[in-house]
């Protein structure tokens, strides 16, 4: 029986979204590299709460048994059994877990790469339901490698979520045969997965012009970046190109540029020694003192408050 035009039209941007997923997918799977910085089950004994928790890497959750909340954003998820969670690196969040909670955690950070990443590109969801595979990954995991599990002395966020560990959590994993990695390269890819199979594009992977200036922008965080020549990389007017940003993005370009030269001096301000002066270079500022202040508007404090708070 032939197609009605609606159907036609309904398939070709069926085919349309399809594609363009498996062609991100393919694309970023392959330089997609995270790395694990802890794995681990834990039980909470009494109420724990947590505010204004933001770090460097990204934190997925299976919970086992009990329940909490999770606050990001603005939503408030409430945390059950048999799901997993997943909260993106420079994300804000609050959470709250009740006495009798277990849960496994898995702390994942993609190493700095001057290439668009998964989160870029894509709007995941916070919360996924699983089956008991998920469970079986963990618990064999942790089991095979309890070296990443966070000590006692680490079980406060302030213990691990600092300069000095995580250079000793990255420099673990670092050290560890090709084989481990390999192993935990894989769970990590079966776990992330699972988010990704409700993934949606975000709107501008779907405009090939706006493609192109994102992948210069991420490339050349080390440089000084006008509009007027991400205009000229996407063949568009100058006001054009603007108007496109805030449609698609929410902000205007300088908004965005911006916003990710502060997440990447954030990353190098807990993983590297360098001076602030050679970090506010590194991100394509040669005025520091301008940095620091531009720093502080972003992030609530100077860059150095902000590497002595983590360590």
């Amino acid at each position: 029986m032939p197609l009605s035009i609606t159907q036609k039209l309904t398939n070709s941007k069926t085919y349309k979204l399809t594609n363009l997923q498996n062609t991100l997918n393919s694309s970023q799977l392959d330089i997609l590299d995270l790395l694990v910085l802890n794995l681990g089950y834990v039980e909470s004994h009494r109420r724990w709460t947590v505010n204004g928790l933001e770090s460097p890497f990204a934190r997925i959750y299976y919970v086992e048994k009990g329940h909490g909340k999770l606050m990001l954003r603005d939503k408030t998820i409430e945390v059950t059994p048999g799901h997993l969670y997943l909260v993106p690196s420079f994300v804000k969040h609050d959470y709250v877990c009740e006495p009798g909670s277990g849960l496994y955690y898995l702390f994942v950070f993609e190493e700095l790469k001057h290439q668009t990443d998964l989160f870029d590109m894509y709007d995941f969801p916070v919360e996924v339901p699983v089956e008991d595979d998920a469970l079986f990954l963990f618990r064999y995991f942790c089991r095979a490698f309890p070296q990443l599990a966070i000590q006692q002395a680490h079980s406060d966020p302030e213990g691990y979520d600092n300069h000095e560990a995580f250079s000793m959590f990255s420099s673990r994993y670092r050290g560890m045969h090709l084989y481990q990695r390999a192993q935990l390269r894989g769970m990590v890819y079966i776990v992330f997965s699972k988010f990704m199979v409700d993934a949606k594009p975000k709107m501008w992977t779907e405009d090939p012009r706006l493609q192109k200036v994102l992948k210069y922008i991420l490339e050349h965080l080390e440089e000084e970046i006008n509009v007027e020549k991400l205009a000229d990389i996407a063949c568009l007017t100058k006001p054009y190109l603007i108007r496109q940003f805030k449609q698609t993005l929410g902000m205007a370009p300088l908004q965005f540029i911006t916003q990710k030269k502060i997440e990447k001096a954030q990353l190098l301000l807990v993983t590297d020694d360098r001076t602030v002066q050679d970090i506010a270079q590194a991100v394509g500022y040669s005025d520091s003192s301008y940095f620091v202040r531009l720093f502080k508007k972003k992030v609530g404090m100077t860059p150095q408050e902000y590497r002595n708070k983590m360590e």
